[in-house]
């Protein structure tokens, strides 16, 4: 059976970006990948704009399900680090940060 991490979105009222992110994810020495939305994007290692570490976010991973053979399969882009001499996880997140309760308006903090 397929990971289903990697085939379920991140979602709700309370996430405000578009909902194109899987709870899974792919580290590098303890840093997070960023998830490509494609192969193609994957290689292309483009900054992510809205990166705190713009050096960073051109690491990035994709993954897909082979529905033929039954798998997930990764592809990842270390920014030229090798991997086998690096420490490399992939984890699942099924919930996080998720809030207690959905539907409450955000309050803009006083100056």
């Amino acid at each position: 059976m397929p990971c289903i991490s990697y085939t379920t979105l991140v979602y709700g009222d309370w996430y405000f970006a578009e909902p194109n992110k899987h709870t899974g994810c792919v580290w590098l020495n303890d840093e997070a990948l960023y998830e490509a939305l494609s192969i193609d994007e994957c290689l292309e290692a483009k900054v992510n704009e809205c990166s705190w570490d713009p050096e960073s976010s051109k690491r990035k991973w994709y993954a897909e399900q082979d529905t033929e053979n039954d798998e997930t399969v990764f592809y990842a882009n270390f920014g030229g680090v090798d991997p086998n001499g690096e420490n490399v996880e992939i984890n699942v997140r099924r919930e996080c940060f998720m809030p207690v309760k959905e539907g409450v308006s955000v309050l803009a903090c006083p100056d």
